[in-house]
């Protein structure tokens, strides 16, 4: 059984909360949504910073009916560009980048990578 690093209960802990799910809503309340009914649906590259726990959090994918969950590389440089925007905003010098779209979206990890590279040297 490996031993897991104290940060990883700490994440775990941090988007299990209750607390941090009304955080999530009452960030989402300033954005803009496309309003269908009773659901709200975001634009890629809706970005919300978490100023209490140092998180940004970005959409890069869609869900389209009969298509699922996917991103592009162009969706992902806008995510990223609404992460860079947030985080000189907010004085933020170092940040760390999961490979944006290479999960759920189906984009590579190696298109992922080029895509974040290019647009962090743009």
């Amino acid at each position: 059984m490996t031993k897991k690093a104290p940060q990883e209960h700490l994440f775990r802990a941090i988007f299990r909360g209750r607390e941090f799910k009304r955080w999530i809503r009452q960030a989402l309340k300033r954005e803009k949504a496309l309003v269908t009914g009773r659901k709200r649906h975001y634009s890629v590259g809706t970005t919300l910073y978490i100023k209490s726990h140092h998180i940004f959090i970005t959409a890069s994918t869609t869900k389209r009916y009969g298509e699922g969950i996917w991103s592009d590389p162009c969706y992902i440089t806008t995510a990223l560009r609404e992460v860079l925007t947030k985080s000189a905003d907010n004085k933020i010098s170092k940040l760390f980048l999961p490979l944006l779209g290479s999960g759920h979206g189906r984009i590579t990890p190696e298109i992922s990578l080029a895509t974040l590279m290019l647009v962090t040297i743009h």
